[in-house]
């Protein structure tokens, strides 16, 4: 929704939650320094934010990071438990879900009882890696018409002696992303402050800066996989 006219304008929807018992919903407003990039984006109807329709750089580059964060958020959120701790877990109880709604919501803290775990059937059940990214920073390329993007990338629940992480950089578009022939929208300039494009190994709970380039007039996504070294 705007922040200056508390309008609602436009509504998505995004993946469910793994319990079909609970629903969510969420609200995102931006910054009075950007209100007007969100306005410039509105149909004459008001009820969309359509990012082609933006003439000014800046403006379409602050639409597009917001639409993808507002997506890699909401991903990380409701991301279901892995297939293995499903077989041999408990289902999430409402009182954890509870607690991690309330963190949403300013001055409503979590504060249901404890659950006193049960017997687990079977191995404990181990989640796997995963890489949690952040954009620090952006601004204006070196060459004109492109912004410089840097990334903070976050390894968790990895080895001890680290793992193998590969960033995939892509071009956004509604419903997905692509990879083919993005050489003319997107140029990785990797890992800092080596550059190297090559998958890096990073330790979990270490931070690590990675930085691209895309043009102004596309939405920039990025995927960060763990791999195997070869």
């Amino acid at each position: 929704m705007r922040t200056d006219t508390e309008l609602v304008v436009k509504y998505e929807e995004h993946r469910a939650l793994p319990d079909e018992d609970f629903g969510w919903v969420g609200v995102f407003k931006p910054t009075a320094q950007t209100d007007d990039s969100f306005a410039s984006a509105e149909p004459p109807a008001h009820d969309d934010w359509v990012v082609s329709g933006i003439q000014d750089a800046r403006m379409k580059r602050d639409v597009n990071i917001a639409l993808r964060e507002i997506r890699n958020r909401v991903n990380e959120f409701v991301a279901p438990l892995d297939q293995a701790d499903r077989a041999v877990g408990d289902a999430p109880s409402a009182a954890s879900l509870g607690n991690k709604l309330a963190s949403l919501l300013v001055g409503l803290p979590g504060n249901a009882p404890e659950r006193t775990p049960g017997p687990r059937r079977g191995s404990s059940g181990v989640r796997r890696p995963s890489a949690r990214v952040d954009l620090i920073d952006a601004g204006p390329s070196s060459e004109p018409g492109w912004t410089s993007m840097r990334f903070g990338i976050r390894l968790e629940r990895g080895s001890p002696l680290g793992e193998w992480v590969a960033v995939v950089p892509s071009v956004g578009y509604d419903g997905g992303s692509g990879t083919k022939d993005i050489d003319q929208w997107i140029r990785p300039v990797g890992w800092m402050p080596s550059h190297s494009l090559e998958p890096m190994l990073v330790k979990s709970g270490r931070a690590v800066e990675y930085l691209v380039e895309c043009r102004d007039d596309v939405a920039l996504d990025i995927d960060v996989k763990i791999v195997n070294p070869e």
